[in-house]
């Protein structure tokens, strides 16, 4: 226990205190005409050019993937064989156009296939959440439950969806 706190703090809080120290230190006692050379100021650009370049990549990446074309997947799903990691996907894809009455018919048709499919289960529940259907949600997400107890996020999701719904002691229950 005190081998990873000692470990947590050594990485994080301590190294910057350390770094700080050191700049501290070093900045005050070398000579402007020491410390500022072409050599250093070289060094300093390419660093800052380093880091635009590191955050420009980012947001185009960032761009790149919030254009996920869900209208071209439903097109190329609707090609294929209906198997159930494209009706997953398909649903996935009618989410992310908003259309979750259509996604949960989706999930539904997944359910009707494989009963014991955990995540259609947890993909319908959030589709009747978002749908307002309250006690269609608890119950997909009781199905889900009943299929694997150990889901952690299903017990999360069941208990806020009680709590939501101001059923305190069924939440605790």
């Amino acid at each position: 226990m005190y081998t990873r706190r000692l470990a947590n703090t050594a990485s994080g809080p301590l190294i910057d205190t350390i770094t700080i120290l050191l700049g501290l230190t070093v900045g005050a006692s070398t000579q402007a005409s020491e410390f500022l050379t072409l050599d250093s100021i070289k060094i300093f650009g390419l660093g800052a050019l380093s880091f635009v370049i590191a955050t420009a990549s980012g947001v185009i990446f960032q761009e790149a993937i919030a254009d996920y074309d869900y209208e071209t997947a439903l097109i190329l799903i609707a090609k294929e064989k209906t198997t159930i990691p494209l009706l997953l996907q398909k649903g996935k894809a009618q989410r992310g156009l908003g259309l979750n009455a259509e996604a949960l018919s989706t999930y539904q048709e997944i359910i009707a296939n494989d009963t014991a499919n955990t995540r259609a289960y947890i993909e319908a529940a959030e589709c009747c959440r978002s749908l307002a259907k309250n006690q269609q949600a608890l119950k997909y997400y009781e199905q889900a439950l009943d299929l694997n107890p150990e889901n952690k996020y299903v017990r999360i999701q069941y208990i806020n969806y009680y709590y939501l719904c101001s059923k305190f002691q069924e939440a605790l229950g």
